[in-house]
């Protein structure tokens, strides 16, 4: 479709869902699994441009963003996400209230929506990137808590993490206590200070003679409209001497600010624009909005799926900035002991602590470790890598029972070996595009064989009852037969297994990839 008469002008670059009109408005489709490429293409053609204009189906201008925001791909996706969802609140906001609240608080922190505006104007601009605080020089902390934005009562408890068997699950170890009915005496191991919040606030002060992660609940936390929450788990920081200051947005996620390693390790990527841009817009994409059908509800996940990928490619991309390249051996272990994505640069970073520092007795044990874990893993890899034969093995399901996963696999055309936890968001996040897959092959011979890594049952009884899971559903746990056969070192993970011939055909499928490769398998028979 052609732009709207008198829209942009030769320093402009038009974008209109689903398609980018791009210079000399070539019409470019965004569809699925393009779009990233897509937008690109769009990014490239911008180049030397001043802004980029989103329009609306009616070819209304939704957001102007300077071409100095715009500068990769990943910046103009925020940007479109920004449009996509003003544009879906504005299309309610007549007809429901929360959408109206919704539009204008974007309006109010992005302030190019709505308005064609003179090409100038920027998103409100996210705390600047925090100057690192110096060192302390004395062993007493003070810790400020404003959790005003999502609640207003509740029990601070600060406490050490428990070591958990598997690495990345150390942080979720130590949240598995207190569970929604936990109350503000419970204790809670390893626990280090507590205090009560008076209109959501607090002030926890002690001493510390060494920096350590910490982790922290809120338990019998209460809203300003009386409802009773949950403990936020997962929550962590680093207790340092000096003064520290902890803030929780109303999606209950935090920041902390403050301090010499909290602001290395944590708000060198917190607080820059990208990241709270992900944060304020994640909520969003997830709120309901009247009048929505379910499919456009379903839509609406899918995009919060992919903000939340985002998000986490955000913090590890930050993270590994930071373990390669901070002068501080210090900084740099920290940042690699509180990371609970991993991946290659974490062993790359203690290779480089140790190269700065060969005494390291951290880095030393670390990388050791991490080698044997390594070698493991190339093993369960090779194992388990395309075009390989699957490893058989027994696991067991919830009611104790055996169950082969040769048999299953005799038994169906294609069998998915699927491992999840049960504290992992992109394992649960993926859960209904498997529920979609399922539904659709599993009468013509399609399986799914999930297997957990959880080391407590309870959170795995608890997890398979919630998601309501229709297929075969075993653990258990990170030292079981299934796990070190394929050297699982993180989750998700899954293999597609050909029944007829075991052969693996396929590893790690997401989202519609699932659904698409079976497509083509039982087209193809």
């Amino acid at each position: 479709m052609p732009a709207a008469p008198g829209r942009g002008n030769p320093g402009t670059l038009l974008v209109n869902r689903p398609s980018l009109l791009v210079p000399a408005l070539a019409l470019v489709a965004v569809t699925g699994a393009g779009v990233a490429q897509q937008v690109q293409e769009a990014t490239t053609s911008a180049a030397g441009r001043s802004a980029v204009v989103f329009l609306d189906a009616a070819g209304e201008v939704t957001y102007r963003v300077p071409r100095s925001q715009a500068r990769d791909a990943d910046s103009l996706q925020r940007a479109l996400w920004i449009a996509e969802l003003y544009e879906r609140f504005a299309a309610h906001a007549d007809s429901d209230p929360a959408a109206a609240e919704a539009q204008a608080a974007m309006a109010a922190r992005w302030s190019g929506l709505g308005s064609a505006g003179d090409g100038t104007a920027t998103p409100v601009a996210a705390s600047a990137e925090p100057a690192a605080a110096p060192r302390a020089t004395e062993d007493a902390y003070t810790i400020h808590c404003d959790f005003s934005a999502a609640l207003v009562r509740g029990t601070f408890v600060m406490f050490q993490p428990v070591k958990a068997t598997s690495a990345g699950a150390t942080m979720m170890g130590a949240a598995t206590m207190g569970g929604s009915a936990a109350k503000p005496s419970d204790a809670v191991p390893g626990e280090v200070a507590r205090a009560a919040l008076v209109d959501g606030r607090c002030t926890v002060e002690g001493a510390v003679d060494h920096v350590h992660p910490v982790y922290f609940y809120v338990l019998d936390a209460q809203t300003a409209d009386g409802r009773r929450m949950a403990p936020t788990k997962g929550q962590g920081f680093l207790l340092e001497p000096g003064r520290l200051h902890l803030t929780m947005n109303p999606s209950h996620r935090h920041v902390v600010t403050g301090g010499y390693f909290n602001d290395a390790v944590y708000g060198a990527w917190q607080q820059t624009a990208a990241y709270q841009d992900l944060q304020a817009l994640l909520p969003l994409a997830f709120r309901s909005v009247a009048g929505e059908t379910e499919a456009e509800r379903a839509a609406w996940r899918d995009t919060g799926m992919a903000i939340q990928s985002e998000l986490l490619d955000t913090e590890t991309a930050g993270r590994k900035q930071i373990a390669l390249h901070h002068p501080d051996t210090l900084v740099r272990q920290l940042v690699i002991e509180t990371a609970w994505l991993g991946g290659p640069w974490m062993l790359e970073g203690a290779r480089e602590v140790l190269a700065m520092d060969p005494e390291n007795a951290w880095a030393q044990q670390y990388v050791a470790r991490a080698e044997a874990r390594e070698e493991q893993s190339g093993r369960g890899a090779r194992a388990g890598s395309v075009g390989s034969r699957y490893l058989p093995f027994h696991a067991e399901a919830l009611d104790g029972s055996s169950v082969s996963l040769a048999e299953t696999c005799a038994e169906n055309r294609y069998v998915l070996l699927e491992f999840w936890a049960s504290w992992c968001g992109p394992c649960r996040g993926e859960i209904p595009h498997l529920k979609a897959a399922y539904a659709q092959y599993h009468d013509a011979g399609f399986e799914i064989f999930g297997v957990t890594i959880d080391d407590k049952r309870g959170a795995w009884e608890k997890a398979s009852a919630q998601e309501e899971l229709p297929w075969i559903d075993t653990g258990f746990g990170t030292k079981s037969d299934a796990a070190q056969l394929y050297a699982v070192s993180g989750v998700p993970a899954n293999y597609l297994i050909d029944g007829a011939t075991g052969m693996v055909v396929a590893r790690n499928l997401r989202g519609e990839a699932l659904a698409e490769k079976l497509k083509m398998l039982f087209d193809r028979r």
